[in-house]
């Protein structure tokens, strides 16, 4: 990827006009370091003169011109899925286990056979076009139907960098500039003025974008449902879609939670958002109100939101029936949640632990929230079943872009300017509960303080190295940060486990994501490689060295993540072909049943690339008990990770895994620099080869003498003086 920025080879004036309309437009760009937003395992160089043409004029054309040309999620065929499955095996299985796999491939495969019959009924599904998507309904229930609590399990967080002036910052002024930056772009949202996402020249589905503000997830008996408040009229096929139930509506207020006190604050002026002095005014009277002497902090209600989906669904049934509705409604609705908190993050891995989870109070969890603390650190915490990183990273990244380009604001002049005006924009909801509610939230606290009792992250700050180094040596960062990952867990465990990589599949209809599995043979080769000494002892072996076997393993990858991003991976084809087995009462075919495909898809390594300058943090919880979470970015000359794990496994530590990962990245530039090429001077003359002497067998060992050379020209291994040496290793 190129570090040139798109405007470089543009004369100052027009570079000048071209940066501040890609601004107005909003359209994505490189930014001045050269490095770009990158979601879901896909980063963009530098665009040629063509397609920066093709992007504008692409990119400036309405939503639904784009969305009504956008391809629909493919059906791949059978025989494909079924040879990319065996060859995602290759690095998980021993010999029987694969020859056995092979044989429940050939039943699938069979003439007339059951795998034959769902693939039909897959195709006809498609064929009928009655959704957006053959997956689109099915992938929801993949989130609404699961009754586990959704803070660490499901929802996912970014975490901010400083302002640049942070030591100027303030909690009031740096919310309220946040917050005023995601209503500008929620009003293009609303107004339809906001630009389409594109990968290169190609437009990206659109249709996650009306639900990143203004829209919750709701509990149910068995299964939750997504409430969308939009009066924008909907685009055919969101008109098709199950997705969502969407109420006509265009909210004009956001909810701000400060010690457990809820306050809706209008945000919206007409058509406009308020001023941003006056957002802070508002601001500084709510954390006035909430945190004077006089004022008692209200009761946690929003811990409900952690709680099992079934349960929760029954402790809302009960918040209604006190009477609670309008303030339900005014959660459901708003543009966005906003959360101060009362305290002070000291580093990165408290900010994570604060983003991901905090203590389950001052949250509302069913919605996205924008959390500051109290030293004005900030992140965002993401309800997932509404999208994916992809879209929200956009709308993290101009958050950052605007608050960064404002002086922080001086709070007190914001107050003495606007504070009566203030008043009118504010007004608190008080809850109705009772005996029962109590003992409810007592009982959620507790479950939840459980849940987050067992939960272990940790924050790597790698900065030895970034993205730099790793393409310059002509490989992708992203398959490079894999490759460290799967040498770590094979270093933890002596072998590799089911590891899932998420692919944006935004490039068709209604598009979410597929599964890369990262564990290819490829990738096992390097890992059992790079278990070995870095120099090979083996005189005229053809065994390829650890830097072939590093780049084989990445261009691995980099194959797989093209077979997601086109829609034709494993898992989702395979996930459809079961969904249909139960819906239709037919038999599940055997290799769905089989230890071997569990075993595949019992993801120990659950990991996601999600990154933009203006983060410095983006994580997870592990999806499995005996797993870790992976959210990681690669910036241009450092590597961020975000490790997540469960105290409750033995064989889990996000610390351990935080070390030995660092150990492999290091590791792994060592292998890069052990190539001849590599090994210059800065004026460009070979250095001198570097022997290990145990390299070779020219030295002996004598029990009376210990080690010796059986040259006496070479000295001591171990000696350090100048003199000519004995030749004794001591």
């Amino acid at each position: 990827m190129s570090t040139v920025p798109e405007w470089a080879d543009l004369p100052p004036r027009e570079a000048k006009s071209f940066r501040r309309k890609r601004h107005q437009q909003n359209i994505p760009l490189l930014h001045n370091d050269g490095t770009v937003i990158s979601a879901f395992g896909r980063t963009f160089s530098a665009l040629t003169a063509e397609e920066r043409t093709l992007l504008h004029q692409a990119a400036s054309l309405p939503r639904e011109h784009h969305q009504a040309k956008i391809p629909r999620l493919p059906v791949p065929a059978l025989a494909d899925t079924c040879k990319l499955y065996l060859s995602s095996l290759e690095g998980l299985v021993n010999a029987e286990e694969y020859a056995a796999t092979q044989e429940r491939v050939r039943e699938l495969l069979a003439p007339g056979g059951d795998g034959e019959r769902l693939q039909r009924l897959l195709e006809e599904r498609e064929a009928r076009q009655e959704q957006p998507s053959w997956l689109e309904e099915w992938w929801d229930d993949a989130y609404l139907v699961t009754r586990d609590p959704i803070p660490i399990n499901v929802n996912y967080f970014f975490g901010f960098q400083p302002h640049p002036d942070h030591a100027r910052s303030t909690q009031v002024g740096r919310a309220a500039s946040l917050l005023h930056a995601a209503l500008d772009f929620y009003v293009q949202v609303r107004d339809g003025t906001l630009t389409n996402d594109m990968e290169r020249t190609t437009p990206l589905c659109m249709s996650q974008m009306r639900r990143v503000f203004c829209a919750s997830r709701v509990p149910g008996a068995e299964r939750d449902t997504i409430v969308s408040y939009s009066a924008a009229p909907l685009t055919a096929d969101e008109r098709a879609s199950k997705t969502c139930q969407y109420v006509a509506a265009s909210p004009a207020h956001c909810m701000v939670l400060v010690r457990n006190r809820y306050y809706k604050l209008r945000v919206l002026e007409g058509t406009g958002v308020l001023p941003v002095e006056l957002l802070a005014a508002a601001l500084a009277r709510i954390v006035d109100a909430a945190t004077n002497e006089k004022a008692a902090p209200g009761p946690p209600v929003g811990v409900l939101t952690t709680m099992h989906r079934t349960e929760w669904f029954e402790a809302r049934a009960q918040l209604l029936e006190l009477g609670n509705e309008d303030v339900l409604q005014s959660l459901q609705s708003a543009i966005l949640v906003v959360c101060l908190d009362g305290m002070a993050v000291s580093d990165t891995a408290e900010a994570a632990r604060l983003f991901l989870h905090g203590t389950g109070t001052n949250r509302w969890f069913d919605r996205h929230n924008l959390i500051v603390a109290r030293n004005a650190a900030a992140g965002i915490n993401f309800e997932h079943s509404v999208g994916d990183g992809a879209t929200t990273l956009r709308v993290a990244d101009y958050m950052y872009r605007q608050d960064a380009r404002r002086v922080p604001l001086d709070v007190a002049a914001c107050v003495a300017q606007y504070g009566a005006g203030a008043a009118e924009l504010v007004t608190e909801l008080q809850w109705s509960l009772d005996s029962q509610v109590d003992r409810t939230l007592k009982d959620a606290f507790d479950g939840f303080l459980e849940l987050i009792e067992s939960n272990e992250t940790t924050v790597l700050h790698f900065r030895h190295y970034g993205g730099n180094m790793i393409k310059s040596a002509k490989i992708s960062p992203d398959a490079y940060l894999q490759l460290a990952f799967q040498l770590t867990y094979y270093r933890l465990f002596g072998r590799n486990d089911a590891t899932y990589e998420a692919a944006s599949t935004r490039a068709f209809l209604h598009g979410r994501t597929e599964t890369v599995r990262s564990v290819t043979r490829a990738a096992a080769d390097f890992c059992r490689s790079a278990s070995d000494p870095l120099f090979s002892r083996r005189v005229g072996s053809v065994i390829p060295d650890q830097l072939q076997l590093l780049k084989n393993g990445a261009q691995a990858h980099v194959d797989y993540m093209k077979f997601a991003k086109n829609g034709t991976g494993v898992d989702r084809h395979f996930y459809g072909l079961r969904m249909l087995a139960k819906s239709h009462g037919k038999p599940m075919p055997s290799i769905f049943l089989d230890p071997i495909f569990e075993r595949s898809c019992h993801w120990n390594m659950s990991t996601s690339h999600c990154g933009s300058t203006a983060l410095n943090l983006f994580g997870f919880g592990p999806v499995v008990s005996d797993g870790f979470g992976l959210g990681y970015m690669i910036f241009n000359k450092e590597i961020n990770v975000v490790i997540t794990s469960k105290y409750t496994h033995r064989l889990t530590s996000s610390s351990i895994f935080s070390q030995m990962l660092e150990g492999s990245l290091l590791q792994m530039r060592c292998i890069l620099e052990s190539a001849p090429e590599n090994r210059q001077k800065e004026d460009g003359r070979r250095v001198l080869e570097f022997t290990h002497p145990t390299a070779y067998n020219d030295f002996s060992y004598e029990a009376t003498r210990g080690f010796t050379y059986r040259s006496t020209n070479r000295r001591s291994l171990y000696q350090s003086n100048s003199g000519t040496g004995s030749g004794v290793m001591y």
